[in-house]
């Protein structure tokens, strides 16, 4: 495998910036965080400083975009994971192009515009019976850029807690997000899919993932959700 550079736009809690840094120090993947850019302080930023991570707070607007185009030119990131909540305008994103994905908790294109497990309530609301996650690249529109990696299960809102759904789906989201940069740092894409079982339910992962998800107990799942 390559080494890959990645960068983080961040304004939540840090989930997936702690499992993707985590789970590559684990399975010894040839991750490199280069830089973690916050627009406000937050629980993915004070992370970033305790882990020892390249960090800053920036100020970003679609009209004010100087300090986060320097920032990522100075980073110089093969992929940049945008999980700010901000649409990122049309210029910087050309700057490096087909590089920004991002994890989206629906099967898109449901639930466009949501933010984070808005998804799901919406789902249950509708009684929709096929739940997911999303892994796609930004484009100039919001949720729309092509889909990179998908996963999907089956849910009975009768009998189904959302917040055991929405664990399940944060926990399947970040696997296909970490399986695309396993693909980006190999140069192996896969277009199969298979049936995993996560916390005693299947989920479908497309494409199919090329490591176990049985590298990680649920003492590494409760420390990514520890604050």
């Amino acid at each position: 495998m390559r080494k890959i550079r990645i960068g983080f736009l961040v304004s939540g809690k840090g989930g997936t910036l702690k499992f993707i840094h985590l789970a590559a120090q684990k399975m010894n993947l040839p991750f490199e965080v280069t830089t973690v850019l916050a627009d406000r302080a937050c629980g993915a930023l004070e992370y970033a400083r305790t882990a020892g991570l390249p960090c800053q707070q920036i100020n970003y607007k679609r009209n004010n975009t100087e300090e986060l185009r320097e920032a990522l030119h100075k980073a110089s990131p093969d992929v940049v994971i945008t999980n700010i909540h901000k649409i990122i305008d049309a210029e910087t994103l050309r700057l490096l192009p087909n590089l920004f994905i991002n994890l989206h908790y629906s099967l898109l294109p449901a639930f466009k515009g949501l933010i984070g497990m808005q998804t799901l309530e919406q789902a249950r609301l509708i009684n929709a019976t096929i739940v997911g996650a999303t892994c796609h690249e930004l484009n100039e529109q919001v949720d729309s850029g092509r889909c990179l990696s998908q996963v999907a299960m089956a849910v009975d809102w009768n009998a189904d807690e959302l917040s055991e759904v929405a664990e399940l789906i944060f926990r399947a989201a970040n696997s296909i997000l970490l399986q695309e940069l396993i693909q980006r740092a190999s140069g192996v894409r896969s277009g199969s899919s298979t049936v995993c079982v996560m916390l005693e339910r299947h989920l479908t992962f497309t494409p199919a993932l090329s490591y176990s998800l049985n590298e990680f107990d649920e003492a590494f799942w409760q420390n990514i959700k520890a604050s």
